[in-house]
C-alpha cells in the first residue's frame, strides 16, 4: 500500500538525516568547525558505506516494521538491540576495510554511535506518534465479513500505528449508504472482501467511485500488505490460479546453484563440528547418532531427511507425535542442539542432493500431511515448492504443534509462494541467523 511506502520512506530519511547530523557533530566535537570541510570528505564515503550496513541491521531487526512503533519499550528494545549490532559491525568492516577507508576510527565511532543513537531513537519516537495522529491516518471502509476481516477490523481499531482509521465496516450486502459515508468522511480507501466481489451492486458501487479518486482494494492484498501473509479464508480458487506460480524456470535454476555450491561449502567447513557432535550424542545416549525420517517434499514425494538425534530412541513408540515445547523426550544434548539447531546440520546434505532447499516451506512428515490436508483448505498448494531448512513461516510464527499453527504458518507459506524471489530468500536467511543468535 502506498500509505506504508511513504512510511518507511520517512523512516529511511529520519535515518539519512540522524546518520549526516551524528556524523557532523562527531567531526566538530573531535576537530573543530576549523577542520570539518576536510574532515567530512575523509569520512563521508566510509560511513556511507556504514549507513548501507546499518540500514539492512536495522531492517533485519523490523525497525521498517508496524510493529517498532507499536510499544514504546519494545522499541527501545529492538533498537539498542540493531545498534549493538551495527556498532559491532561497523568496528568489522573498518578493520577488515582499512586499507580502504584510508582510516579505522575507534573513538570517533563510540561518539558517532551515541549521537546517533539519542537522535534517531528521539525522531523515531516523535514520529511514532505523529504516524497514529487521526489527521494522518487513511481513512478506509471494509465490506465483507469472515474471520480474517473480523481479526483486522480489531487490529486496526487497537493498533493505529498500522496507519488506517475505520470509517465503516459493513458486514452484509447493504451498501447503499457507502456514497453517503465517503463524502462525510473523505473516505479515501474502500477494501472488498471476496463475497463484497462476487456482488453486483457493491461492484457497481465501487466502479462508480474510481473518478472520485477513491482506491479500491482487494482484501486479500490489503491484509498481506499488513501482515505479510495470506488470508486463508478469503482466497478463492481464482486467487491462487492467477498468484500461485508452480515454477519460475530462472529462479529455481539460480536456487539451485546457490543451494549446491553453499551446501557443499559449509559441509566442507562444518564437518569437524558434525564429527565432534555426533561423537558427543554416541558417548551420552543410546542409539545413532543422526536420525532418518521420512517426509513430504515438492510435489507430495516422499524424502529421507536426516538431523543429528535430540530425542529418546523410543520417543515415538506410542506413535508420531508432533514435537513440543520442553518435550520430555528430548535428551540433555539434544536440548542443546535444537537450542543452536546445530541438529539441522545433517540437513545439507538433503539440500546437496536437491530434495529440500535452505529456504520455503518446512517439510511435514507424511503421518500429519494426510490429517492436515483434511483439515485445512489449500493444504496441498504447500508441496508444489521444494520445502526448506527454513522458511517465511518459521521466522514469523512460533513452533507449532496443533492444526490451529499449522493453519497460520499456511498463510505464511502462500505468502512466501506467491512473492519468492531471490532478494526474499536472502532477507529470509539473514533474519533467520539473526533470530539463532538474538534468541540463544
Amino acid at each position: 500500500m502506498l500509505a506504508k511506502k511513504i512510511k518507511i520512506g520517512l523512516i529511511l530519511l529520519i535515518d539519512l538525516i540522524s546518520f549526516s547530523l551524528a556524523l557532523t557533530l562527531m567531526i566538530i566535537f573531535r576537530y573543530g568547525l576549523e577542520d570539518l570541510s576536510f574532515q567530512l570528505q575523509a569520512h563521508l564515503a566510509p560511513f556511507a558505506v556504514l549507513f548501507v550496513l546499518w540500514v539492512v541491521v536495522f531492517y533485519l531487526c523490523n525497525l521498517y516494521s508496524d510493529k517498532a512503533s507499536k510499544n514504546k519499550i519494545e522499541l527501545v528494545r529492538v533498537f539498542a538491540l540493531a545498534v549493538s549490532i551495527s556498532f559491532v559491525a561497523s568496528i568489522v568492516a573498518f578493520y577488515a576495510a582499512g586499507t580502504v577507508f584510508g582510516l579505522t576510527p575507534k573513538t570517533n565511532l563510540v561518539i558517532f554511535t551515541l549521537v546517533f543513537a539519542i537522535l534517531n531513537l528521539s525522531f523515531r519516537i516523535i514520529l511514532a506518534r505523529i504516524f497514529t495522529l487521526k489527521k494522518f491516518l487513511v481513512k478506509i471502509i471494509i465490506i465483507g465479513d469472515s474471520q480474517s476481516i473480523r481479526d483486522t477490523v480489531a487490529s486496526i481499531e487497537k493498533s493505529p500505528e498500522i496507519g488506517f482509521r475505520l470509517v465503516k465496516w459493513i458486514k452484509d450486502d447493504s451498501t447503499q449508504e457507502v456514497v453517503e459515508i465517503i463524502k462525510k468522511e473523505k473516505v479515501e480507501m474502500i477494501v472488498l472482501g471476496a463475497e463484497a466481489r462476487q456482488n453486483k451492486s457493491t461492484l457497481k458501487i465501487a466502479y462508480d467511485l474510481i473518478p472520485l479518486g477513491i482506491d479500491i482494494a482487494n482484501f486479500a492484498d490489503f491484509y498481506e500488505s499488513i501482515y505479510r501473509k495470506a488470508p486463508l479464508d478469503e482466497l478463492s480458487e481464482e486467487w491462487f490460479i492467477e498468484e500461485i506460480r508452480s515454477k519460475e524456470i530462472g529462479y529455481d535454476f539460480i536456487k539451485r546453484i546457490f543451494d549446491f555450491i553453499f551446501s557443499l561449502t559449509l559441509l566442507a567447513l562444518l564437518s569437524p563440528l558434525g564429527l565432534l557432535i555426533a561423537i558427543l550424542i554416541k558417548a551420552t545416549t543410546k542409539g545413532r547418532a543422526i536420525y532418518s525420517q521420512k517426509r513430504v517434499g515438492r510435489n507430495g514425494k516422499e524424502f529421507t531427511l536426516h538431523k543429528f538425534r535430540t530425542m529418546k530412541i523410543d520417543a515415538e513408540k506410542n506413535g508420531a507425535k508432533w514435537a513440543e515445547k520442553n518435550d520430555n523426550r528430548i535428551t540433555k544434548i539434544g536440548g542443546l542442539l535444537r537450542a543452536t539447531h546445530l541438529d539441522e546440520m545433517p540437513q545439507l546434505l538433503n539440500i546437496l542432493a536437491g530434495n529440500l532447499s535452505f529456504v520455503g516451506p518446512r517439510p511435514e512428515r507424511p503421518e500429519f500431511t494426510s490429517t492436515l490436508k483434511s483439515e485445512i483448505p489449500h493444504y496441498e498448494i504447500r508441496h508444489t515448492i521444494k520445502p526448506g531448512l527454513t522458511g517465511w513461516a518459521q521466522i514469523n510464527y512460533r513452533y507449532g504443534s496443533t492444526v490451529k499453527d499449522a493453519v497460520e504458518k499456511l498463510k505464511y507459506e502462500l505468502y512466501y509462494h506467491q512473492n519468492r524471489s531471490v532478494v526474499f530468500d536472502i532477507m529470509i536467511l539473514l533474519k533467520t541467523i539473526r533470530m539463532i543468535f538474538q534468541n540463544h
